[in-house]
């Protein structure tokens, strides 16, 4: 239940974030590879160290 509430924040904020226009063009790009390189860090890390 906890995963559809999330989901739904998620979709709200960024219809938020859409329609008062806070974040600028392309932003989507600099979200995902912040995501993607900086979040997701401890989880390759623990992959990679015994």
């Amino acid at each position: 239940m906890s995963n559809f509430i999330l989901i739904f924040l998620c979709l709200t904020l960024g219809y938020v974030f859409r329609s008062l226009k806070l974040i600028k063009k392309g932003g989507h790009l600099a979200i995902n590879t912040w995501v993607i390189y900086v979040a997701c860090l401890p989880w390759h890390l623990s992959i990679f160290l015994p």
